[in-house]
């Protein structure tokens, strides 16, 4: 049987970080999905979402991958395919915090903000890549799934699948 983990949540979670992890330790591969839709700039958006949506039906009939993302239509795409999945609800000053960490020395001043801005607007936006709608795809989502709320919870979940791959090596 596939083993298909999905991954989501607000920029700045930590979900590429833990898909990284966890791809590291069971060998699946890792895909991140707002990379997908946003592969390169030389397309239009209809033909990037034509590329997206030929990628997603690909994934959905592959072997083994630890997916994550932010965008809801592709997450949700995916869902039918996944056997887990991981919300990763951290509370914004998280969010922000890791975005100041990742972007500080990358990004000019105003490229920042932007990044900041969209974090913050992820728990009032009304579209597939909000709060809210990451919350529906958790609840609907009837097979094995985590929802880690606080730094210390994702620090202890990561901290389990390092005993796990440490485990693993010994036998």
């Amino acid at each position: 049987m596939a083993n298909r983990t999905l991954i989501f949540g607000n920029i700045g979670a930590g979900k590429s970080a833990l898909a990284i992890k966890i791809s590291s330790i069971t060998g699946q591969k890792h895909i991140e999905l707002d990379e997908l839709a946003w592969h390169d700039e030389q397309h239009s958006i209809a033909e990037k979402m034509q590329f997206l949506s030929s990628e997603l039906k690909h994934l959905s009939t592959s072997g083994n991958w630890v997916a994550e993302g932010v965008f809801g239509q592709s997450l949700s795409k995916l869902m039918v395919k996944t056997t887990q999945v991981i919300f990763l609800d951290m509370p914004l000053p998280v969010c922000l915090n890791q975005l100041d960490k990742r972007y500080r020395d990358k990004l000019h001043v105003s490229d920042l903000e932007r990044q900041k801005l969209w974090a913050i607007s992820y728990y009032q936006r009304e579209t597939a890549n909000s709060y809210a709608y990451h919350s529906e795809l958790f609840d609907r989502f009837s097979g094995h799934k985590i929802r880690i709320s606080d730094a210390k919870s994702l620090k202890e979940f990561c901290a389990k699948l390092d005993r796990t791959k440490n485990a693993r090596n010994l036998t």
